[in-house]
């Protein structure tokens, strides 16, 4: 397992700290991927946020759940629940996790030149592979894909960075109700393109640019 980076995170701000200089960093991945969402996007979003059912108490849940999964812990919430059931059984009875390794699980991230924190959801070894995983929770069985190759991009860029470590396949792993799918291998620098352009693309915007 890769040791931990000096990075304290505001879960109710989203944002990230670097304990050392305790400075607070002034972009978050999330931020930046999203630079492009319009104001009726950002509006959809918000609306199925909140709630026992919403996005964001989902989310937490299932990514907690993987979590303990992954370090042999028992979760935090229990068994029986309909989120358990719906979303994280199918989670953690996936093939994929047979074979992996975990090297890093909920790592925070940062990029001190950019000031952007992140945290990835698990860096392990795959068959051999290391392979750098994002997880999405989406709220039904037949919700579509979407594009996670700047997010991925941008974990990939600061574990490089931080640990000289190099990905070998970035992959998402889509969970839904009564299903898990592991998605294929996006491409490294597929995903390093699309994280350089909405850098790119959000610093436009900034005031100070």
């Amino acid at each position: 397992m890769l040791d931990p980076l000096p990075i304290d995170f505001d879960e109710a701000a989203h944002s990230y700290v670097w304990a050392p200089s305790g400075e607070k960093l002034a972009y978050s991945v999330t931020q930046v991927c999203g630079f492009d969402k319009t104001p009726a996007q950002l509006a959809n979003i918000e609306k199925y946020r909140e709630g026992p059912t919403g996005w964001e108490a989902r989310g937490v849940a299932v990514h907690a759940a993987l979590e303990a999964f992954l370090k042999k812990e028992e979760p935090e919430f229990p068994l029986d629940s309909a989120i358990f059931a719906e979303w994280v059984a199918p989670l953690l009875a996936h093939s994929f996790w047979k074979d992996f390794e975990p090297l890093l699980i909920e790592g925070r991230l940062c990029d001190l030149k950019k000031s952007v924190g992140g945290s990835c959801d698990a860096l392990g070894k795959w068959r051999g592979k290391t392979v750098l995983v994002d997880l999405k929770t989406q709220g039904k069985s037949t919700a579509s894909k979407y594009s996670t190759d700047r997010q991925l991009g941008g974990y990939l860029v600061m574990l490089n960075n931080s640990y000289g470590v190099e990905i070998d396949e970035c992959r998402t792993i889509w969970c839904r109700p009564g299903k898990t799918e592991a998605g294929k291998d996006q491409g490294t620098l597929k995903c390093f393109d699309a994280w350089n352009f909405a850098w790119t693309e959000f610093k436009k915007q900034q005031p100070a640019f």
